[in-house]
């Protein structure tokens, strides 16, 4: 929007200066959307490796358990 009819030049400055402006805040807006994305992706990628690494402890476990037993 146009501040001063005095001065064209610097209405088409602000103007394009504004409108930079308003690509630059959406850029940063889609990357602040990207990194929320790729934070929840990844805290699900550790959550699931966590479960895995809880299942195969549970499987050692239990295979001591039946060594221990099968030798005594």
């Amino acid at each position: 929007m146009p501040v001063s009819r005095l001065n064209p030049v610097f209405d088409q400055r602000l103007e394009a200066i504004q409108a930079v402006t308003r690509q630059y805040m959406a850029l940063l807006n889609s990357l602040l959307i990207d990194s929320e994305a790729v934070h929840t992706s990844t805290l699900n990628e550790v959550a699931a490796e966590r479960q895995w690494y809880q299942d195969q402890h549970s499987k050692l476990v239990a295979f001591q358990s039946q060594l221990d037993d099968f030798l005594a």
